[in-house]
């Protein structure tokens, strides 16, 4: 080959290195060198892949073949480039003809790693002059062929990637719509997470087995074809081994497992109802393996898992975890509710025949509006409970007539204070009855009566040793006279409503709550005239318990002013139902005191057109 020849040769050598990326890369490579080297034929083998064959990559000839079962040279342990000649040539892949060859260039190349990831090969019929000139130009294309098959695999990689990422956030979304959806029941809560997890993992059944004694039962089940594999049905039960779940159990950690082929060695029993491949995770109930979901196919995966949807069939199952448990413990709270409202129910209508207006008089209009803090629901039933309680009547002593009355407010809250209001109420419920059955307890003074019926209450109280206190004002009033008989143990002062002025009563604080264990020096009983037209209003204390706005301030706080209450009479010009209403719009009625909120009210007409309110407000 003359000089010239040769320089030429090189340069047009130097340009197949020049040839541009793209899909027909090593096709257009292969056809120059085979055209410059004037070769018989030409062709790029990788591999090996992960199943052992090998990929044609591009040829210079027509063929169907992508993978090469053998390749005798790639599967050396370190092949150097090599001039095949003779019986050398039978280490090329079986499935290349070769007959007629008799030389044959092939030479490795390698990835930035420096390991051999395919060859060139490069077939004469004849024996090539200047062949280790042309072997060495050949050599040097290596590089830039290894180069854009790494170049090729980062793209294929990105491509996969990207796709993944897209199946990610689409199967993320899905997700997000399993995790809002409202369900009325576990079944279809269970039927939405298997149809779309059967589109998500691209499988043929999706199943939910409940794990039972020597084997498991299909909780639920659903099919992208209803005729596919019809034999498993829901409370199907599958007796036997799951082998896979032993698994599980050796885990501290619980992560998704995935079988591509099946077999029965893998696991007999999924194997005997035709399962092929599939993936499954374990669903945890208060710390307890109870479900395993699972998605599936009759035939062997042709792509095998990815790590992502591993990824998402751990997120369904601590979904769908959660949701029992928050399902469960929901029930469990009903349940508790239940019982406990049962407890207040009854109690309350224990409650009711104690704290009633019992008080007729011509002279005499009462009325009670109740409004406890605790309110319930016992079926079709809604009630209030707490330990306020109201009582008026009347009474005969001495041959006059009077009406009674009772504000009491028991310590506690809810079913503490209504039984503190329970007692409180038989006992005194006892005593009027007891008064109007005998003669001698009707031939007593009403102060004598009072003191009576202070001493029984405390008696009654002391035995609770301190745990049981209620503050309590109670009195007689003669309906001929409007004289009014107070005692108070520890209750909130009375407040007088006259001429459209509101002002507190002051009574005397020497009488603790009832139970209180110090006895008093003396039980005093206070004397009160009504005009004409007075309205003298009880109450306990949760009548000042109010959150209200600062108006300098801004801020919402409790009120700390005591004329609040006497302001809010005056608003209310006495009227039971405008006071309540006075008191709602000027603030917020709390609990903070551990005060229930109740207002009944006692009207009492002395003359024409005059009038007495008793009110038991705002209590606990």
């Amino acid at each position: 080959m003359q000089q010239e020849t040769i320089e030429n040769y090189l340069k047009a050598f130097q340009e197949v290195l020049s040839l541009p990326s793209g899909e027909d890369f090593f096709q257009n490579i292969l056809l120059r060198l085979e055209d410059l080297a004037g070769a018989s034929f030409g062709m790029i083998v990788t591999g090996p892949t992960l199943e052992g064959s090998f990929k044609l990559e591009a040829c210079t000839w027509e063929t169907e073949i992508t993978f090469i079962s053998q390749c005798n040279f790639l599967e050396q342990e370190n092949p150097e480039p090599t001039i095949l000649q003779g019986s050398d040539i039978t280490c090329l892949p079986k499935e290349i003809d070769v007959q007629g060859t008799k030389v044959v260039f092939a030479i490795p190349f390698y990835d930035s790693l420096q390991q051999v990831v395919g060859a060139l090969f490069l077939g004469f019929s004849h024996d090539p002059e200047q062949k280790e000139l042309l072997f060495s130009a050949t050599q040097a294309i290596a590089p830039r062929i290894a180069q854009e098959l790494e170049r090729h695999d980062t793209e294929e990689l990105m491509l996969q990637a990207a796709e993944e990422i897209d199946l990610y956030s689409s199967a993320l979304a899905s997700l997000h719509e399993l995790l809002i959806q409202p369900y009325p029941n576990t079944d279809m809560l269970f039927q939405s997470y298997l149809k779309t997890g059967i589109q998500i993992f691209q499988a043929q059944c999706g199943i939910l087995f409940e794990l039972i004694s020597g084997g498991a039962r299909v909780k639920e089940i659903e099919r992208n074809d209803m005729e596919n594999h019809a034999s498993l049905q829901k409370e199907s039960v599958l007796y036997g081994s799951f082998d896979f779940l032993d698994n599980y159990e050796k885990q501290d950690i619980m992560r998704s497992l995935a079988i591509d082929e099946l077999n029965a060695e893998t696991n007999l029993i999924l194997y005997q109802i035709g399962i092929r491949s599939f993936i499954a995770c374990p669903i945890v109930i208060e710390g307890r393996l109870r479900y395993v979901l699972m998605f599936c196919s009759f035939e062997p995966r042709q792509k095998p898992y990815e790590d992502y949807e591993k990824d998402i069939l751990d997120l369904m199952g601590k979904a769908i975890s959660f949701e029992i448990e928050r399902r469960t413990a929901e029930e469990r709270v009903r349940q508790l509710k239940d019982r406990q409202d049962g407890d207040y129910f009854l109690t309350s209508l224990l409650l009711k025949p104690l704290s009633r207006n019992h008080a007729k008089h011509k002279n005499f209009k009462v009325s009670m509006v109740v409004d406890q803090k605790k309110k319930f629901k016992f079926k079709h039933w809604s009630r209030d409970l707490g330990g306020d309680i109201c009582v008026a009547g009347n009474l005969f002593l001495k041959s006059r007539e009077y009406i009674y009355f009772l504000n009491a407010d028991a310590m506690g809250k809810s079913m503490q204070g209504a039984g503190g209001a329970l007692v409180l109420g038989s006992v005194f419920d006892a005593m009027v009855k007891r008064t109007k059955l005998s003669e001698s307890a009707k031939n007593i003074s009403p102060e004598r009566w009072l003191k009576n019926v202070w001493l029984e209450l405390q008696d009654v109280f002391l035995s609770f040793d301190g745990s049981m206190l209620v503050s309590a004002i109670f009195g007689l009033t003669d309906v001929q006279t409007g004289l009014t008989y107070l005692i108070n143990a520890e209750h909130p002062w009375p407040v007088l409503y006259r001429d459209k002025v509101a002002r507190f009563v002051h009574t005397d604080d020497i009488l603790r709550k009832l139970g209180f264990p110090e006895k008093p020096k003396i039980v005093r009983v206070q004397l009160l005239t009504l005009n004409k037209d007075d309205v003298l209003i009880l109450g306990s204390d949760g009548r000042d318990d109010l959150k209200v706005k600062d108006p300098w301030k801004g801020t919402i706080a409790m009120n700390e002013d005591e004329t609040l209450f006497l302001k809010t009479v005056e608003k209310g010009e006495g009227n039971v139902k405008d006071i309540f209403y006075q008191l709602k719009q000027t603030g917020e009625i709390t609990d903070d005191t551990r005060i229930q909120k109740t207002l009944p009210t006692l009207e009492y007409l002395i003359k024409q057109n005059a009038k007495l309110i008793l009110m038991a407000h705002i209590g606990r």
